[in-house]
């Protein structure tokens, strides 16, 4: 991670046809070395956080094995072309863009634990796309989330840790996620007044305690 492997370096990682486990964050790797790595089908985890790559993951469909898939940052991405990784359990999209269409899709991801849609440009309408039945972790931060949007939120009652700092829930959806009963670890920072914030979490911490 943090490398300057690019392109010509990353085509000796062809010969490791049963690696499981590559970490790219920030190198310079592009749509050459993304190639390469699409031949690398054992993988079963995958960071290329902060890669600029443009459109170059979509080399990246026959990977079906993957389970844990980081994207952060990536300016052109197509969820389309992961529609067979149904393995996925942990997905970074942080600031990543997404169509409507592509956020259907990713509805359908039923078996992910963990997902981070900071500053992704989820709402209310796309919110009640999810159900997300074994998600335990969710980041939907920095989106334009009201409290309509806490609706569907609550009914991924698996959740245990839940970021919705700089959203638009107020305190009504704040004191709304208590419904969640597995819920732990939540974040609220300027979604709702920092006193509204420290009752919610004085409630979670009781609940947490006597439970």
């Amino acid at each position: 991670a943090g490398t300057e492997m690019d392109d010509n370096a990353s085509l000796v990682l062809g010969v490791f046809t049963q690696l499981r486990s590559l970490n790219l964050h920030r190198t310079g790797i592009m749509e050459q070395g993304i190639r390469t790595i699409a031949r690398l089908t054992s993988l079963t985890r995958l960071n290329l956080g902060e890669v600029p790559i443009n459109g170059g993951t979509l080399h990246l469909e026959a990977l079906t094995r993957l389970e844990v898939l980081d994207l952060k940052e990536h300016k052109k991405v197509s969820i389309v072309a992961f529609r067979k990784m149904t393995r996925l359990t942990s997905l970074n999209l942080e600031g990543v863009k997404l169509t409507y269409r592509e956020f259907r899709l990713l509805g359908s991801f039923t078996a992910l634990k963990y997902l981070n849609l900071m500053r992704s440009g989820v709402n209310d309408r796309i919110l009640s796309l999810f159900s997300f039945p074994r998600l335990t972790t969710l980041d939907c931060s920095h989106n334009g989330i009201t409290r309509q949007g806490v609706v569907p939120l609550i009914t991924m009652t698996n959740l245990v840790t839940l970021s919705l700092s700089k959203t638009k829930i107020g305190h009504a959806g704040a004191h709304m996620l208590l419904s969640l009963p597995r819920l732990k670890n939540v974040t609220l920072m300027e979604s709702c007044s920092a006193e509204e914030e420290k009752k919610v979490l004085r409630e979670l911490k009781w609940r947490n305690e006597t439970s």
